[in-house]
């Protein structure tokens, strides 16, 4: 029997006999044959959610084939709000972000990479050590000493900021020293600002975005002495594989041992033990890492 012999014997009004003969249209690789199929049976299973999510994903896998990804988004959105379980919708879902990620990226690439050198033209500071990859702009200001370690990472292109903000790493004063362990991960809108004593990250730590890490009070907390007087510092030191999440500000004089995890929009104004979870205005500890379930 011929393929359109075929085509003429199957039977919109069966669902299921005309899914079978679209994926046997799939495997011959007859995609327009399948397409045709599919949109003659699609009015025929409007009352039947999971039978009309799989025609949508299929359909939604022919634009992608036909190289229209804005169809195939439409075709995959409707077909998760039928069924949010449809796997090929799902996978169709996931090559489309990706696309588009690879895309932005492509478009971003000229852009970022002028605002970074445009940064590291305006930053000060001429005794680094070290070089981080930066995917976001950079400035880096002082007299003092600021130390990368290897594979140190700025900015995340999915994250608030990635587009307008920059990274801030300030050793104001001569004796002042800002240390980067290795392989540690900085969000979009983190500062650094060291005014002498000095902040030492360790390896393999990450803070999420906008975090703030200070080793003076920059003031003086007395009223007379606010202007003019000597604020007080105090050394940080942030050991390795922390994770400090977004917004957070860790202060003056404070240490925070290994493993530790600071909670989002937390305040550390005394120093943490290793291993524990510690969260709030000021930062305390929850619990221990390894009380976790």
């Amino acid at each position: 029997m011929t393929d359109s012999a075929q085509r003429q014997v199957v039977d919109p009004l069966d669902p299921r006999s005309a899914l079978h003969a679209v994926e046997e249209r799939f495997r011959a690789n007859d995609l327009a044959g399948a397409r045709e199929l599919l949109q003659r049976l699609l009015p025929n299973v409007e009352h039947d959610a999971p039978l009309q999510s799989r025609v949508l994903s299929d359909l939604g896998v022919l634009e992608f084939a036909d190289a229209d990804p804005e169809a195939a988004g439409l075709f995959a959105a409707r077909a998760l709000e039928l069924n949010p379980e449809n796997a090929p919708a799902l996978e169709l879902l996931a090559q489309l972000t990706r696309e588009r990620e690879l895309r932005a990226e492509a478009l971003l690439a000229e852009q970022q990479q002028a605002r970074i050198q445009q940064y590291r033209l305006m930053s000060t500071c001429v005794r680094v050590r070290g070089e981080p990859l930066r995917r976001i702009p950079l400035m880096l200001h002082g007299m003092g000493r600021i130390s990368f370690g290897d594979g140190v990472v700025m900015g995340w292109l999915t994250a608030p900021g990635f587009h307008t903000d920059y990274i801030y790493i300030e050793a104001a004063k001569p004796h002042a020293h800002v240390e980067i362990g290795d392989r540690t991960f900085f969000n979009n809108g983190t500062s650094l600002r060291s005014f002498g004593p000095g902040i030492s990250v360790g390896s393999d730590c990450l803070f999420g975005w906008y975090v703030d890490v200070v080793d003076s009070d920059m003031h003086p907390m007395d009223p007379a002495q606010r202007r003019s007087g000597e604020p007080s510092h105090g050394h940080v030191r942030i050991g390795n594989n922390v994770f400090v999440g977004a917004h957070s500000q860790i202060l003056k004089g404070v240490t925070i041992g290994d493993d530790t995890v600071i909670g989002a929009g937390s305040v550390v104004v005394k120093s943490l033990p290793a291993g524990v979870i510690a969260a709030g205005n000021p930062a305390r500890v929850i619990r221990a890492l390894d009380d976790l379930p």
